[in-house]
């Protein structure tokens, strides 16, 4: 199987408290909120050039981040193998973002590093 990484689609930052980073990435990067679903925690999303930045509030930040980069790619199958032939770890297996109708998976990487795979194909 062959893919190509299309791009990346968004990073998500874990945030102690929402106004505070907000008044930081809005101020400080000028950043523009986007529209967001509306998910059972809170969040914000920027549009940054075309990536999507998400803020994602938490109670605790963990040690370990969730935060991940998420990169689109043409064949997510093809590319959750690749990962882990290549020593990657399987989190979270492929599904449907049922408020963009996309697929994701989640990997970690052989450091521990969360990465999000998704595409808007559905899987093969």
């Amino acid at each position: 199987m062959s893919f190509t990484v299309i791009g990346f689609h968004h990073v998500t930052f874990l945030v102690s408290d929402l106004d505070r980073a907000a008044t930081f990435y809005e101020t400080a990067l000028c950043l523009r909120r986007k529209p967001r679903p509306n998910f059972s925690s809170r969040g914000i999303w920027y549009d940054v050039a075309g990536l999507e930045l998400h803020l994602i509030e938490t109670t605790t930040v963990p040690e370990c981040h969730e935060g991940h980069p998420a990169m689109e790619v043409s064949d997510l199958r093809a590319a959750v193998e690749a990962c882990i032939a290549a020593g990657g770890t399987l989190q979270q297996d492929q599904f449907l973002r049922e408020h963009d109708g996309s697929y994701s998976a989640f990997i970690r990487d052989p450091d521990g590093n969360l990465l999000e795979l998704t595409n808007h194909a559905a899987p093969r």
